[in-house]
């Protein structure tokens, strides 16, 4: 399991509450799976 960055960004765009916009975190996710 990625724990040692991902984690971070996997965390904050399931969370969806720090971003507060759905836009930007979509994204990031696409990018940072990738």
């Amino acid at each position: 399991e990625h724990s040692p960055l991902p984690e971070g960004s996997l965390v904050g765009v399931s969370v969806e509450p720090p971003g507060g916009s759905p836009a930007p975190t979509t994204p990031s996710v696409g990018r940072a799976r990738i």
